[in-house]
């Protein structure tokens, strides 16, 4: 863009033309800066990785409806932002629209029906505990801004240590597998900000096309 001009000698068109751009620019530079803390709402968390095959000495994850060495995970909920409660060391929040899949299958059993998150002193992340005992501990950043809140919007590596009932989730990662989280705002407010850079695209052909 050649600014030398269009910035000290704007005419109509030109002033529009610009205003478009930077939008535009203001849009996809926001997108880019991560982790960014999130507004009152809802966040998504999604997550995703492996189950170790071979730990280098650890043991590997117990073969169960949530896990298996050597197979893929995944994982999708919301949970509010700020969130309800004050979430400390093992403290719970609800959260809804949750599904977990196992190398690409959908599992059946049920979260029961919280998650609980952790600080950095705790391992960070969080824990999602099933119905039929076991529990998926996801190990890294304290998303949660050491209980300051709101969320930290981004994507985090994650290790994963595998528990079942009555065992107890370890502060450290046993790393039986390894993936990514990533916290992000849902359709709603994304859509939002793209309507503010689409508006400026469509002013920016208008002014094309009467050219």
């Amino acid at each position: 863009m050649n600014l030398d001009r269009d910035c000290y000698g704007m005419r109509g068109p030109r002033v529009s033309e610009l205003v478009a751009k930077l939008g535009l620019i203001a849009f996809a530079l926001g997108a880019l800066l991560s982790p960014v803390s999130a507004q009152a709402g809802s966040v998504v968390i999604d997550g995703s990785g492996t189950f170790s095959s071979d730990c280098d000495g650890c043991s590997p994850p117990p073969t169960t409806l949530e896990s298996a060495p050597g197979e893929t995970w995944a994982f999708s909920f919301v949970v509010p932002d700020p969130l309800d409660n004050n979430p400390g060391t093992g403290s719970t929040q609800n959260v809804t629209d949750f599904s977990f899949y196992l190398d690409g299958t959908e599992v059946t059993t049920a979260l029961l029906d919280q998650v609980d998150f952790y600080d950095g002193a705790s391992g960070g992340l969080f824990s999602l505990d099933f119905d039929d005992g076991t529990s998926l501990g996801l190990y890294g950043a304290d998303v949660n801004n050491n209980d300051l809140g709101p969320l930290l919007l981004g994507t985090y590596t994650a290790c994963v240590g595998v528990t079942t009932f009555p065992n107890a989730p370890s502060t450290s990662c046993p790393v039986q597998g390894s993936g990514a989280v990533t916290l992000f705002v849902p359709e709603p407010f994304t859509l939002s900000l793209l309507g503010t850079g689409l508006v400026g695209a469509a002013a920016l052909r208008r002014r094309r096309a009467k050219l």
